[in-house]
């Protein structure tokens, strides 16, 4: 357990924030909780404290939108309509964080990172 945390810490800030802004792109309809972020959004595990500071950086920035600032009618529609569990800490990536995950990806990666990443496709 302790191993795979390392591997976790080892992974560089920019790159972690970058793997839960892209796993939160690829699944923009649910609302995520961070328990739920930590276990799906990488090929491993990830560090529940480090996850949750990045999803609280994320909203702080305005790149998602929480689950508890919807008015209570809002909050009890999506339960409904969503098989799963919704949580008051539950997040959901909005038009603005896609837009700043675009933007990083057509910036600083050069089109061959980009297609090995599988941002782009091959032309």
């Amino acid at each position: 357990m302790a191993q795979e945390e390392n591997n976790d810490e080892q992974i560089k800030p920019e790159q972690f924030n970058m793997i839960l802004l892209e796993f939160l792109v690829k699944n923009p309809i649910d609302y995520w909780n961070v328990n739920e972020i930590k276990e799906t959004a990488g090929s491993k595990t990830l560090n529940y404290n480090r996850v949750k500071n990045s999803i609280i950086f994320f909203s702080n920035r305005k790149f998602v939108s929480a689950f508890s600032d919807l008015p209570p009618e809002q909050q009890k529609k999506h339960k409904r309509e969503r098989s799963k569990p919704i949580t008051s800490e539950s997040y959901q990536i909005n038009e603005y964080g896609k837009e700043i995950y675009k933007k990083i990806i057509e910036s600083c990666l050069d089109p061959v990172g980009q297609r090995l990443l599988s941002f782009k496709k091959i032309e």
